[in-house]
Protein backbone atom coordinates (compact mmCIF):
# COMPACT_ATOMS: atom_id res chain seq x y z
CA UNK A 1 0.00 0.00 0.00
CA UNK A 2 1.65 3.40 -0.87
CA UNK A 3 2.35 5.14 2.18
CA UNK A 4 0.87 8.79 2.27
CA UNK A 5 3.93 10.61 2.29
CA UNK A 6 4.47 9.36 -1.17
CA UNK A 7 0.46 10.16 -2.41
CA UNK A 8 1.76 13.73 -3.42
CA UNK A 9 4.67 12.34 -5.52
CA UNK A 10 1.72 10.27 -7.32
CA UNK A 11 -0.66 12.81 -8.11
CA UNK A 12 2.07 15.76 -9.29
CA UNK A 13 3.32 12.74 -12.15
CA UNK A 14 -0.34 12.55 -12.93
CA UNK A 15 -0.93 15.74 -13.31
CA UNK A 16 2.35 16.60 -15.36
CA UNK A 17 1.13 13.66 -18.21
CA UNK A 18 -2.56 14.22 -18.41
CA UNK A 19 -2.77 18.23 -17.83
CA UNK A 20 -2.56 20.28 -20.83
CA UNK A 21 -0.33 23.22 -20.74
CA UNK A 22 -2.62 26.20 -20.01
CA UNK A 23 -3.70 24.21 -16.97
CA UNK A 24 -3.47 25.71 -13.69
CA UNK A 25 -2.63 23.22 -11.54
CA UNK A 26 -4.43 23.41 -8.89
CA UNK A 27 -5.27 20.63 -6.17
CA UNK A 28 -8.48 19.61 -4.87
CA UNK A 29 -8.33 17.29 -2.19
CA UNK A 30 -11.69 15.73 -1.12
CA UNK A 31 -13.11 13.17 1.30
CA UNK A 32 -15.08 11.69 -0.66
CA UNK A 33 -15.96 11.42 -4.30
CA UNK A 34 -19.69 12.17 -4.06
CA UNK A 35 -21.87 13.34 -1.11
CA UNK A 36 -21.52 17.24 -1.31
CA UNK A 37 -19.97 19.27 0.91
CA UNK A 38 -16.64 18.50 0.65
CA UNK A 39 -16.33 15.65 -1.37
CA UNK A 40 -15.14 16.15 -5.01
CA UNK A 41 -18.78 16.39 -6.57
CA UNK A 42 -19.46 19.58 -3.72
CA UNK A 43 -16.38 21.59 -5.62
CA UNK A 44 -18.01 23.19 -8.22
CA UNK A 45 -14.64 25.70 -8.83
CA UNK A 46 -17.32 28.88 -8.61
CA UNK A 47 -14.68 30.95 -7.11
CA UNK A 48 -17.15 31.50 -4.54
CA UNK A 49 -18.71 30.43 -1.12
CA UNK A 50 -18.11 27.40 -0.05
CA UNK A 51 -18.21 24.36 1.67
CA UNK A 52 -15.22 24.14 0.38
CA UNK A 53 -14.32 28.03 -1.26
CA UNK A 54 -12.36 27.37 -4.34
CA UNK A 55 -11.20 29.73 -7.23
CA UNK A 56 -12.30 28.92 -10.48
CA UNK A 57 -11.10 25.70 -12.18
CA UNK A 58 -9.39 25.67 -14.97
CA UNK A 59 -8.70 22.52 -18.09
CA UNK A 60 -6.38 19.98 -16.42
CA UNK A 61 -6.93 21.33 -12.59
CA UNK A 62 -6.50 17.82 -9.90
CA UNK A 63 -8.76 16.50 -7.32
CA UNK A 64 -8.05 13.73 -5.27
CA UNK A 65 -9.57 11.06 -2.65
CA UNK A 66 -8.19 8.76 -0.81
CA UNK A 67 -11.18 6.59 0.40
CA UNK A 68 -11.51 4.47 3.62
CA UNK A 69 -10.52 1.47 1.87
CA UNK A 70 -6.87 3.52 0.94
CA UNK A 71 -7.76 3.62 -2.53
CA UNK A 72 -6.31 6.82 -3.95
CA UNK A 73 -8.95 8.38 -6.68
CA UNK A 74 -7.11 10.97 -8.90
CA UNK A 75 -9.28 13.40 -11.20
CA UNK A 76 -8.75 16.01 -13.55
CA UNK A 77 -11.42 18.82 -14.61
CA UNK A 78 -13.14 18.98 -17.89
CA UNK A 79 -13.96 22.31 -18.34
CA UNK A 80 -15.54 21.73 -21.66
CA UNK A 81 -18.87 19.44 -21.04
CA UNK A 82 -21.06 18.25 -18.14
CA UNK A 83 -20.88 15.08 -17.05
CA UNK A 84 -24.32 14.26 -17.01
CA UNK A 85 -23.65 12.77 -12.99
CA UNK A 86 -21.88 10.64 -11.47
CA UNK A 87 -21.07 7.47 -12.80
CA UNK A 88 -21.51 4.35 -10.57
CA UNK A 89 -18.19 2.48 -10.42
CA UNK A 90 -16.31 1.48 -6.85
CA UNK A 91 -14.50 2.87 -5.45
CA UNK A 92 -13.83 5.43 -7.84
CA UNK A 93 -16.79 6.64 -10.35
CA UNK A 94 -14.93 7.15 -13.74
CA UNK A 95 -16.77 10.44 -13.68
CA UNK A 96 -18.22 12.98 -11.02
CA UNK A 97 -20.83 15.90 -11.69
CA UNK A 98 -19.75 19.23 -9.48
CA UNK A 99 -22.95 20.06 -7.81
CA UNK A 100 -25.05 22.70 -10.02
CA UNK A 101 -24.16 25.73 -7.08
CA UNK A 102 -22.87 27.80 -10.05
CA UNK A 103 -23.53 28.18 -14.16
CA UNK A 104 -19.90 27.03 -14.35
CA UNK A 105 -20.89 23.55 -12.67
CA UNK A 106 -23.30 23.01 -15.78
CA UNK A 107 -20.19 22.56 -17.65
CA UNK A 108 -17.72 21.08 -15.83
CA UNK A 109 -16.96 17.13 -15.18
CA UNK A 110 -13.96 15.57 -12.61
CA UNK A 111 -12.93 12.38 -15.40
CA UNK A 112 -10.93 9.73 -13.49
CA UNK A 113 -7.54 8.96 -14.77
CA UNK A 114 -5.78 7.26 -12.52
CA UNK A 115 -6.62 4.54 -9.53
CA UNK A 116 -3.99 3.41 -7.07
CA UNK A 117 -5.82 1.07 -4.54
CA UNK A 118 -6.91 -2.63 -4.67
CA UNK A 119 -10.76 -3.05 -5.62
CA UNK A 120 -12.45 -1.50 -8.88
CA UNK A 121 -15.66 -2.39 -10.50
CA UNK A 122 -17.14 -1.00 -13.35
CA UNK A 123 -20.74 -0.86 -14.38
CA UNK A 124 -19.78 0.78 -17.59
CA UNK A 125 -17.16 0.08 -20.04
CA UNK A 126 -13.10 1.09 -19.23
CA UNK A 127 -10.82 1.62 -22.83
CA UNK A 128 -7.44 1.21 -22.98
CA UNK A 129 -4.50 0.27 -24.55
CA UNK A 130 -2.74 -2.92 -24.53
CA UNK A 131 1.34 -2.60 -24.54
CA UNK A 132 3.39 -4.10 -26.75
CA UNK A 133 7.30 -5.01 -26.70
CA UNK A 134 9.32 -5.99 -30.10
CA UNK A 135 11.50 -8.42 -28.30
CA UNK A 136 14.98 -9.65 -30.41
CA UNK A 137 17.48 -9.48 -27.34
CA UNK A 138 17.10 -13.25 -26.35
CA UNK A 139 16.28 -14.82 -23.00
CA UNK A 140 13.83 -13.07 -20.53
CA UNK A 141 13.11 -13.30 -16.72
CA UNK A 142 9.62 -11.58 -16.54
CA UNK A 143 8.26 -9.26 -13.38
CA UNK A 144 4.95 -9.18 -12.84
CA UNK A 145 5.54 -5.55 -13.79
CA UNK A 146 5.64 -7.00 -17.44
CA UNK A 147 2.11 -9.02 -17.02
CA UNK A 148 -0.16 -6.48 -16.59
CA UNK A 149 -1.63 -6.10 -20.07
CA UNK A 150 1.44 -6.75 -21.96
CA UNK A 151 2.12 -8.12 -25.70
CA UNK A 152 5.70 -9.19 -26.33
CA UNK A 153 6.26 -9.91 -30.29
CA UNK A 154 9.36 -12.33 -30.26
CA UNK A 155 11.38 -12.04 -33.65
CA UNK A 156 14.94 -12.63 -35.05
CA UNK A 157 15.41 -15.81 -32.90
CA UNK A 158 13.74 -18.08 -30.84
CA UNK A 159 13.61 -17.14 -27.09
CA UNK A 160 12.66 -18.24 -23.88
CA UNK A 161 10.26 -16.01 -20.74
CA UNK A 162 10.62 -16.98 -17.44
CA UNK A 163 6.93 -15.85 -16.32
CA UNK A 164 7.33 -14.38 -12.72
CA UNK A 165 5.48 -16.08 -9.94
CA UNK A 166 1.87 -16.65 -10.60
CA UNK A 167 -0.22 -14.09 -8.51
CA UNK A 168 -4.14 -13.87 -9.67
CA UNK A 169 -4.65 -11.44 -11.98
CA UNK A 170 -1.61 -11.72 -14.02
CA UNK A 171 -2.05 -11.68 -17.59
CA UNK A 172 0.74 -11.59 -20.72
CA UNK A 173 0.15 -12.61 -24.48
CA UNK A 174 3.08 -13.67 -27.04
CA UNK A 175 3.49 -13.31 -30.76
CA UNK A 176 5.72 -15.29 -32.85
CA UNK A 177 6.75 -12.55 -35.40
CA UNK A 178 9.30 -14.86 -37.11
CA UNK A 179 9.77 -18.20 -37.82
CA UNK A 180 11.24 -18.74 -34.26
CA UNK A 181 9.75 -20.83 -31.60
CA UNK A 182 8.93 -19.00 -28.26
CA UNK A 183 9.26 -21.04 -25.18
CA UNK A 184 7.29 -20.13 -21.77
CA UNK A 185 8.44 -21.00 -18.36
CA UNK A 186 6.79 -21.18 -15.48
CA UNK A 187 8.98 -19.90 -12.20
CA UNK A 188 10.42 -23.53 -11.07
CA UNK A 189 10.71 -21.98 -7.45
CA UNK A 190 7.04 -21.01 -7.03
CA UNK A 191 5.81 -24.73 -8.38
CA UNK A 192 3.53 -22.93 -10.47
CA UNK A 193 1.52 -24.39 -13.80
CA UNK A 194 0.71 -23.63 -17.32
CA UNK A 195 -2.47 -25.07 -18.31
CA UNK A 196 -2.64 -25.08 -22.28
CA UNK A 197 -6.04 -25.66 -24.03
CA UNK A 198 -7.75 -26.99 -20.52
CA UNK A 199 -5.12 -28.97 -19.95
CA UNK A 200 -2.24 -28.82 -16.99
CA UNK A 201 1.55 -29.24 -18.62
CA UNK A 202 2.61 -30.14 -15.37
CA UNK A 203 4.65 -28.54 -12.53
CA UNK A 204 7.34 -26.32 -13.88
CA UNK A 205 7.08 -27.68 -17.20
CA UNK A 206 7.37 -25.15 -20.40
CA UNK A 207 4.64 -24.34 -22.65
CA UNK A 208 6.70 -24.28 -26.41
CA UNK A 209 5.30 -22.58 -29.32
CA UNK A 210 5.30 -24.29 -32.89
CA UNK A 211 7.79 -21.11 -34.50
CA UNK A 212 5.59 -20.05 -37.43
CA UNK A 213 4.08 -16.27 -37.64
CA UNK A 214 0.98 -15.37 -36.38
CA UNK A 215 1.06 -17.78 -33.32
CA UNK A 216 0.23 -16.55 -30.57
CA UNK A 217 -0.76 -17.51 -26.85
CA UNK A 218 -2.43 -15.53 -24.04
CA UNK A 219 -2.19 -16.34 -20.65
CA UNK A 220 -3.90 -15.52 -17.20
CA UNK A 221 -3.01 -16.24 -13.73
CA UNK A 222 -6.30 -17.38 -12.04
CA UNK A 223 -4.40 -17.51 -8.46
CA UNK A 224 -0.86 -18.43 -6.65
CA UNK A 225 -0.40 -21.33 -8.99
CA UNK A 226 -2.18 -21.76 -12.59
CA UNK A 227 -1.38 -19.79 -15.97
CA UNK A 228 -4.16 -20.50 -17.75
CA UNK A 229 -4.81 -20.00 -21.70
CA UNK A 230 -7.41 -17.76 -22.38
CA UNK A 231 -6.78 -17.95 -26.38
CA UNK A 232 -4.04 -18.77 -29.11
CA UNK A 233 -3.76 -19.72 -32.44
CA UNK A 234 -1.67 -22.88 -33.95
CA UNK A 235 -0.79 -25.76 -31.91
CA UNK A 236 1.39 -25.09 -29.14
CA UNK A 237 3.29 -28.13 -26.83
CA UNK A 238 3.61 -28.95 -23.29
CA UNK A 239 7.10 -29.95 -22.64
Amino acid sequence: MLRPKYLIYLLLAVVLMSSPAYATYQFFPANACTGGGDALDGIDCDGGAGPPSWEACADGDAGFVVTSGQDVCIYVMDDDAACGGDSTESPCPASVQPDDRSDAAANQCWVLVSVYGNTFTSSGTINGLIQSTEDADGNAALAAGDCDGQIIYNNTQANTYILPAAAAGLNICFYEDSAHAITIRPLAAGDDHIWYNGTDCGEDDDLVGPGTVGSFICLHAKDAADWMSLGFANTWTCE
